[in-house]
């Protein structure tokens, strides 16, 4: 079997009940293509190996087969537990159906769906995400067995309360990711997650409350070390991370992809400017060269008309015509540089050379 002997484990919960209901639901946008998009770049650049070289992410699309994974698949018997557990639980019976049928064949029959489809986002010159036993101070850890936890960043860092993954785990539609990294010292780490409810292991009658947080590897809740134990599919040549994001729900792939776009273009056209990252999206490469056509063709306007809250629907345009412009000091522009306490050395660009501002 492709699963090289991984499967799901659900160890003992604690003495609090993890109820169906996610607490962070509603902390981020409506675009959950935007917030992945958004999270994903940032944890990339924070992760940047060489500075001298631009940080490359690439989203892509797959699929996952039943017939290959059936023991990943074998999820869906949890979630069954995890409606089991809660039947009178409006959340309980709006959300785990759902996931069941996602997994499930289309005859309603006891078989598994031929395959669930997949986002994955991979990051090179990146350090990859190295892992030691216990060890809570390292990326791996940080990342897939905490909530709320996150480790030291650099400065420029866009966050660090730990908490925007949860907008990946929202993005599958069993709320399941697996990692695969490589570290520079050639270090590989291979492991899922999934975060269900306090449910009873329909495979371990020992195990009357098993936790909501269940890990698939190997053994128990340790992620693969040995790079010929971990499925080919997910293995890494090279240093860096890859998150798939197992299943995809409503899957439509054009609208995913044009949401990731969108995102890198408004919240890091910057970024993409001054080659710190090139982002590929499917086969659409976004990099200084392509930058100036695809804001073209992606925002026809040039003036950002909405509020600052509402960022799924920012127009970074005229923000980028701003610094092209005073950079090749054209006419109409004009550049203030400031050193600030709080946010240190700023550049303010002006260009007026549009009737409106």
């Amino acid at each position: 079997m492709s699963e090289n002997g991984c499967k799901w484990f659900f160890g003992p919960e604690g003495p609090v009940n993890q109820g169906p209901t996610n607490p962070s639901k509603g902390t981020f946008s409506s675009s959950p293509d935007i917030d992945v998009g958004r999270e994903a770049l940032q944890n990339s650049l924070d992760a940047q190996s060489n500075a001298d070289e631009p940080v490359r992410v690439r989203f892509s699309f797959s699929k996952l087969y039943s017939s290959q994974f059936p023991a990943f698949f074998g999820l869906r018997a949890h979630i069954q537990a995890s409606l089991d557990a809660y039947p009178n639980n409006d959340r309980a019976k709006e959300k785990f159906p759902t996931m069941i049928k996602y997994l499930s064949a289309n005859d309603g029959g006891p078989g598994y769906a031929e395959y669930i489809d997949v986002l994955t986002v991979g990051d090179y010159n990146t350090k990859g995400m190295p892992y030691a036993k216990g060890n809570d101070s390292l990326p791996f850890y940080a990342f897939l067995h905490s909530i709320g936890l996150s480790v030291d960043k650099p400065e420029e860092s866009g966050g660090s309360n730990g908490l925007g993954k949860e907008t990946l785990f929202n993005r599958s539609a069993v709320k399941a990711l697996l990692i695969s990294t490589r570290t520079l010292s050639g270090q590989v780490v291979f492991q899922g997650a999934t975060k269900l409810a306090t449910h009873k292991d329909p495979h371990d009658q020992q195990n009357p409350r098993a936790s909501a947080f269940g890990f698939y590897g190997r053994e128990k809740d340790e992620p693969v070390t040995e790079e010929t134990m971990i499925p080919e599919c997910f293995r890494r040549q090279e240093p860096g991370t890859d998150i798939h994001i197992m299943g995809l729900l409503p899957f439509d792939k054009d609208g995913t992809k044009n949401s990731i776009i969108r995102a890198v273009l408004n919240h890091f056209w910057l970024a993409v400017h001054r080659n710190k990252i090139v982002v590929d999206v499917d086969g659409v490469v976004i990099d200084k060269g392509s930058l100036p056509g695809l804001l073209r063709l992606h925002f026809a306007d040039t003036l950002d008309k909405h509020l600052i809250k509402n960022y799924e629907r920012w127009n970074p345009r005229p923000y980028y015509n701003a610094v092209v412009n005073t950079e090749l000091k054209k006419e109409k522009t004009a550049l203030e540089e400031r050193e600030s306490e709080l946010l240190g050395h700023m550049k303010f660009f002006l260009d007026w050379s549009e009737d409106n501002l």
